[in-house]
């Protein structure tokens, strides 16, 4: 019996850390909410207007922080760079096409072109 008993306070005990690391940002994260979170001191409901979001936060709420998109374009502009990406052909896009709060982040663009862009 106290094996048992023991046995189930060291599963949840595992379970407990486990579950408190994966919702604690990470140093280093790749994850733009984490990066939000430890370098701007960012909540969830300062992007997303609640503290239990259940969708991406509106383009909006990006630009009311990063400003217009024709000063990301502007902020984004690099002649080493092929494209810009806030210069677009497609024109302004939602922030969350490319930009992933909770997983990687990809380049829209990639899906026809190939090109060597790193997205935050």
């Amino acid at each position: 019996m106290k094996i048992s008993t023991l046995l189930v306070f060291i599963l949840i005990l595992t379970f407990s850390v486990f579950a408190s690391v994966q919702k604690s940002p990470s140093e280093g994260s790749n994850r733009l909410a984490d990066r939000h979170l430890s370098e701007h001191g960012s909540s969830c409901a300062d992007c997303h207007s609640t503290d239990a979001p259940s969708s991406a936060p509106e383009t909006e709420k990006c630009l009311d922080c990063h400003g217009s998109y024709e000063d990301l374009a502007a902020l984004t502009a690099n002649p080493e760079e092929e494209i810009n990406p806030h210069a677009s052909h497609y024109g302004p896009l939602p922030c969350n096409n490319c930009h992933k709060s909770h997983e990687k982040s990809v380049l829209l663009c990639d899906q026809c072109h190939n090109f060597a862009i790193k997205v935050p």
